[in-house]
Order: structure tokens, then sequence, then C-alpha cells
């Protein structure tokens, strides 16, 4: 993970965990609130997993963080949490059109 992404999710999980830990609720809550499994609640607030638009907006919702200037500067944070990295080794998929990774057009 590069350095950015691991900096965006650890300040959106901290975020995300005063947050929960303000109103009173536990993970556990939370997930049930959401839908979703313990371990995915867990690996957000400790920046491990990406959090996904949908799963930000329901969280804020929850923790009823409602400034908009908050909830924008946390969607773009979870945005970036989002971005690939071919510094990991995870090839980039070809543009539409082109026939490789890197570009190219089809003949």
């Amino acid at each position: 993970m590069t350095d950015s992404v691991s900096t965006s999710r650890a300040t959106l999980g901290d975020f995300l965990t005063r947050a929960r830990e303000a109103r009173g609720f536990t993970r556990t809550d939370v997930a049930r609130h959401i839908g979703c499994t313990l371990g995915k609640i867990t690996g957000i607030e400790r920046g491990e997993v990406r959090t996904s638009i949908p799963d930000l907006r329901a969280l804020l919702e929850i923790y009823q963080v409602t400034d908009p200037q908050t909830v924008a500067d946390l969607t773009e944070l979870a945005r970036a949490t989002r971005r690939p990295s071919p510094q990991l080794g995870v090839p980039v998929p070809p543009k539409r059109g082109t026939s490789e990774v890197g570009g190219g057009t089809r003949s």
C-alpha cells in the first residue's frame, strides 16, 4: 500500500473510531446496523480495508456526522483509499481500445 493510501485509511479509520465511541456504539452494534461483519468495521477502523462511499455514508449517518465540510473531507479520504496502486504489483487493466497495459492501440 502506498504511503498516501495508508495515511488516508488510517486518518479515516481514526475519525470513524472516535465518532463511534462518542456515540457510545460498539463495533458489533455498528456492524449489525449497516448489515456487515464485525471484521469489516474493525478493518475500516484500523485502516486495513478500503471504505466504500456507501459504507462511509451509512457510518456517518449512524454517528450523526452532518457537517458538509467534514462529510466532503471524509468522502475524499474514502476515495483516496480506493485508488489502485501499480506499486503493489497489481496490474492496471488496459484502457478500452488498447491491447496492452500501458497503452498502445489495437491493429
